[in-house]
């Protein structure tokens, strides 16, 4: 082996034949296995692509072998090899979701089904006050403040009370 060569240190643990009487004992975590097969499985576990935690059960604490998939592009780390596909399709191709009607690609679902309500007309929240309705719910609670007698935002400086924070904000650049 070249000086440069870096050993992996998985394939260094040794599989020790033994019989059921003597268990073999994983040097890492020190987890028990009653047969080769079942350690020379294990030990991929300590691989870069497994997290190890520690969990509690009835008063017992136990090694939790979690496997995890690393986005090579983002690094961003993933439980589930389906969330990790979804996010390279979704985050780093220029696929997504598209609107059948019109075209437009969404990287979400759920802002696609937002969307597809410009092309249906549905308009899911009302105002229960004048019954206008909208689109999202975001726009709906923007909107009830309309509604209020008395602005909840009120300047530090002065009487004035507005019932939205952009209008305040707006009031602040006079003092």
């Amino acid at each position: 082996m070249d000086s440069n060569d870096t050993a992996d240190p998985i394939e260094d643990i040794p599989i020790i034949s033994q019989g059921s009487d003597n268990p073999v004992h994983c040097p890492i975590c020190s987890e028990s296995f009653s047969c080769d097969k079942s350690f020379f499985k294990h030990k991929m576990t300590h691989s870069s692509d497994y997290r190890v935690y520690d969990m509690e059960r009835n008063s017992r604490t136990f090694k939790v072998h979690v496997r995890i998939y690393t986005c090579d592009i983002c690094e961003k780390v993933f439980r589930s090899l389906t969330t990790y596909e979804k996010h390279r399709k979704v985050r780093h191709t220029k696929e997504g979701y598209i609107c059948p009607r019109c075209g437009k690609i969404f990287k979400d679902v759920k802002y696609m089904r937002i969307h597809m309500r410009t092309h249906s007309g549905e308009r899911p929240y009302e105002c229960n006050m004048c019954e206008k309705t909208f689109t999202r719910s975001i726009i709906l609670r923007q909107h009830m403040q309309t509604h209020q007698k008395i602005g909840s935002h009120k300047c530090e400086f002065c009487a004035k009370s507005y019932k939205r924070m952009e209008d305040l904000q707006r009031h602040y650049e006079v003092h």
